[in-house]
């Protein structure tokens, strides 16, 4: 058994995709890009041929086990780790590197989000498999993946990259969160910023010392813990401790503390797919800028720039509308303009406390 362990986190509720993607049924388990699979089944797919099958590990909330096992019927239940209370992503990154330091005590892992898209695969692999080496041969670096920006994004944390250590490997200099315009025009010019992908790769040991050094209290409810982890017990523990964790990014916890952290740079075709005009870059579109996911049956007259989303079979017909989002599915039904799409999660928030 190889000794580099993949962690895929799919416990978000991804509401910017309402109504295919509902708290019941999020976007990571839904097939968005009509390919025949949801996205967590091809993030899946993308790490199988770097940690194997067996070294993979969904972590995810304890409300989603049953769609992942069936989704996933190849990786077993052992390799859920469910967590009962949402507490964003430090609390359940320690709780992984727990168990896989248990395991596998000299154990590297990447951690990766379960609903970003991937289309220069090979490239991609590439830069994983170089930052598991780096943190093999040096336990106590932080290896995250930088994407290069396209485009002045507010909406994503940068990382400024500072001299290479080696080829393809920079140091970081800092990471800036969701910039203004103005600063975001700045990172994109200066050539030596990249989108945070939310992608890291490092060792479980290390990991979890960085959390003893910054969030003590976090690590203490784990280490005190820990005999339970990866028995039958485990369970009950974790139901008992969980809630108590703060809830916090890793971003915040450990990345903007720690000191031995690099970024390997690429453009692997990535989006993080947070909106429906995400599909824009990755669907094909009709000869009036239209994009009609998964369905042939629809006519669209005299529209333009919409993004279509309806029943495979289902028949409609859109005249004279441009620029607005439409997603029809079996329980609710969104029509909205690109421009706001925003605000559909403000929009959600307001429909759901209706009497």
């Amino acid at each position: 058994m190889s000794n580099n362990y993949c962690v895929i986190m799919a416990g978000g509720v991804g509401s910017r995709f309402w109504p295919s993607s509902t708290e019941e049924n999020p976007k990571q388990f839904l097939d968005i890009l009509g390919t025949g699979k949801s996205l967590l089944q091809q993030t899946v797919d993308r790490f199988v041929p770097i940690v194997g099958q067996e070294n993979i590990l969904i972590l995810t909330n304890s409300q989603y086990k049953e769609l992942v096992c069936t989704q996933l019927p190849n990786i077993n239940e052992a390799q859920v780790i469910c967590e009962p209370a949402r507490r964003n992503t430090a609390p359940c990154i320690l709780y992984a590197a727990f168990k896989i330091w248990k395991k596998t005590p000299d154990a590297s892992f990447i951690v990766a989000p379960s609903d970003h898209l991937i289309s220069k695969e090979s490239a991609f692999a590439e830069a994983i498999k170089l930052g598991l080496e780096q943190c093999n041969n040096d336990t106590e670096q932080i290896v995250t993946l930088g994407i290069k920006p396209t485009y002045p994004s507010t909406g994503f944390g940068y990382i400024h990259s500072g001299s290479e250590l080696e080829s393809g490997v920079f140091k970081v200099k800092a990471f800036t969160e969701k910039p203004e315009l103005e600063k975001a025009q700045t990172m994109c010019s200066s050539g030596n910023y990249y989108w945070n992908s939310g992608l890291f790769i490092w060792n479980a040991k290390n990991i979890i010392n960085l959390f003893e050094n910054y969030q003590p209290e976090m690590h203490q409810l784990f280490e005190s813990h820990k005999s339970k982890l990866n028995t039958t017990e485990e369970a009950n523990s974790v139901q008992e401790f969980y809630p108590l964790c703060n809830d916090i990014s890793v971003d915040y916890a450990i990345l903007e503390n720690a000191k031995n952290v690099t970024v390997i740079p690429g453009d692997f075709g990535w989006s993080d797919l947070g909106s429906w005009s995400s599909l824009r870059e990755h669907v094909a579109k009709d000869e009036s800028e239209n994009i009609l996911v998964n369905n042939n049956t629809a006519l669209l007259k005299e529209s333009a720039h919409n993004i279509v989303v309806i029943p495979k079979n289902k028949k409609a017909i859109i005249k004279a509308l441009e620029g607005y989002i439409i997603v029809d599915t079996e329980e609710a039904l969104l029509i909205c303009p690109i421009k706001d799409e925003q605000k559909i999660k403000q929009y959600v928030a307001e429909l759901n406390s209706k009497k």
